[in-house]
């Protein structure tokens, strides 16, 4: 899998934007082109051989499996991440214009 999709990417205002559903599957389909292209490879071995071959690859296609199924909790925890950061920013602007408020009640009752 490319390291560019795979590593999240960061803009000019420092919020963290996970790899696009898009460029997710692109890359799995990429995998899966790889993959096949190995498996019609290893049909024209001998049989010793594709009986080894074929564990090899069912070890990697499991480990493909596993990695999708971690990119895409990553991908639902950045984006929980995300959503959880703006909600936090919104009570601090919230919380600073109320005690901006408090300071100018307390400046004119003095």
């Amino acid at each position: 899998m490319r390291t560019e999709i795979v590593e999240a990417k960061v803009d000019k205002s420092r919020s963290i934007v996970p790899p696009s559903d898009e460029q997710l599957c692109e890359s799995t389909m990429q995998e899966v082109d790889t993959i096949a292209q190995l498996l019609s490879l290893v049909e024209g071995l001998p049989e010793s051989y594709r009986v080894e071959f074929y564990s090899v690859i069912g070890k990697i296609v499991d480990g493909m499996e596993r990695r999708q199924i971690i990119l895409g909790k990553l991908h639902e925890s950045l984006s929980q991440m995300s959503l959880d950061l703006k909600y936090l920013v919104f009570d601090l602007e919230a919380t600073r214009r109320e005690r901006d408020e408090c300071l100018k009640i307390v400046n004119n009752s003095w």
